[in-house]
């Protein structure tokens, strides 16, 4: 599954990108967006998770592989992944953080 600026929901709040409720899919996330996206429930993906960005959640992230960002990830409850969690300034969660 792939987001960019074409994707229906999506909604450019001029620093960043937000999409209202969870975005959930049973394969890799690719998030291709020239700013953050925040998503105000969850984001899951059964395999990995991958965003140039930053990406944030209200409640968790957790992907069946890994997360990686080229900026930050940051949930209100947990981020969880099988393998790796990886960004490039920071990791933050309200709760957890499991890889």
């Amino acid at each position: 599954m792939k987001i960019d600026k074409n994707y229906k929901g999506l909604i450019n709040e001029g620093w960043r990108y937000k999409i209202e409720g969870n975005i959930e899919t049973t394969e890799s996330l690719e998030i291709d967006l020239d700013m953050g996206l925040y998503v105000t429930e969850s984001i899951k993906a059964g395999e990995s998770i991958k965003a140039g960005e930053s990406i944030k959640a209200g409640e968790f992230i957790e992907a069946g592989e890994s997360i990686e960002a080229g900026e930050s990830i940051e949930a209100g409850e947990s981020i969880e992944a099988g393998e790796s969690i990886e960004a490039g300034w920071s990791i933050e969660a309200g709760w957890s953080i499991e890889a």
